[in-house]
């Protein structure tokens, strides 16, 4: 391919940033399998300006690369259909609610939690409690000034389309939004108080999660993310969420690798972590995997 002989230090200034050390981390990784390769890029969907440019091995692998793969078909998720079937999902039937679900000591400490983010917690009643936790996790992060710019698979996207660059994705939309609005019903008492718990977690430790992502830093990611946490206590959303889905993409990403294309393959970044992830189990495979330093190509 003709950026494969670039120097580090060309790769950096063409992708619009100059590395601060050529010995850096982040987290992308090239993938080989003989003479094939891919890269695959741990993802944030949302994130602030000043997150902004990137780590220059994200651009890198981007110029190095002919089709770019991501978690779902991106441009669907701003189709007014989606967010109508989103709102219809992520609530509970009339004459049902969230309150119905979960104790009275549990519903105390939600409203508290709710106020203390300024919302108003009759309000969020009807929502299912995926959809409620999201609109939570968007809450804090926009408190801490995150969602004011698009995050990495929305930019790459963006970019890609603009220079007719192949996109695809490795499951359909409508399979996340079902996943995520049927996370913790019929045990939405424990799911919502791990949630309480978890949201005081990332209020905590945000700036050296958002660090351990962008230095590459798997096991600073995984303590900071509550990663243990999910899997110890509820086994089965953990499942749903990380282990089926990185089973189900492996067996496409190996696809990839034994085509002459190379790829880049975006999903977010707790996919890459553990025994579990997506790294780990492409070593066991056989697969030579390198993380990226100093736009190393």
């Amino acid at each position: 391919m003709k950026f494969k002989q670039l120097n580090k230090l060309a790769l950096c200034v063409i992708g619009g940033a100059l590395c601060a050390s050529v010995e850096a981390k982040t987290s992308v990784w090239k993938v080989e399998n003989g003479e094939n390769l891919f890269y695959l890029g741990g993802t944030v969907h949302v994130l602030s300006e000043s997150d902004y440019p990137l780590p220059c091995e994200f651009d890198a692998a981007y110029l190095l690369s002919e089709q770019l793969v991501f978690e779902t078909d991106i441009s669907s998720l701003s189709n007014p259909e989606f967010a109508l079937k989103a709102a219809q999902l992520g609530t509970y039937p009339a004459g049902t609610s969230l309150n119905d679900k979960i104790s009275s000591e549990t519903l105390g400490q939600l409203t508290n939690y709710l106020e203390s983010l300024g919302l108003p917690a009759s309000g969020l009643m009807q929502l299912k409690p995926g959809m409620l936790m999201s609109v939570i996790v968007l809450t804090e992060l926009q408190r801490r000034g995150v969602g004011q710019s698009a995050g990495v698979d929305l930019f790459f996207h963006t970019k890609a389309i603009k220079d007719q660059k192949p996109v695809k994705e490795l499951e359909a939309a409508d399979f996340q939004l079902e996943l995520i609005t049927n996370l913790g019903v019929g045990n939405e008492d424990a799911f919502v108080m791990y949630l309480i718990e978890s949201m005081d977690l990332f209020r905590t430790e945000f700036d050296r999660l958002f660090s351990s992502w962008r230095g590459g830093d798997l096991e600073t990611l995984i303590d900071a993310s509550g990663f243990n946490q999910l899997r110890n206590e509820f086994p089965k959303v953990f499942d749903a969420l990380i282990v089926d889905r990185n089973d189900s993409w492996l067996t496409q990403i190996e696809s990839m690798a034994v085509t002459p294309e190379v790829e880049y393959v975006l999903v977010g970044a707790l996919h890459m972590v553990g025994a579990e992830g997506l790294l780990a189990k492409l070593v066991n495979k056989g697969y030579t995997v390198t993380q990226l330093d100093g736009c190393a190509s």
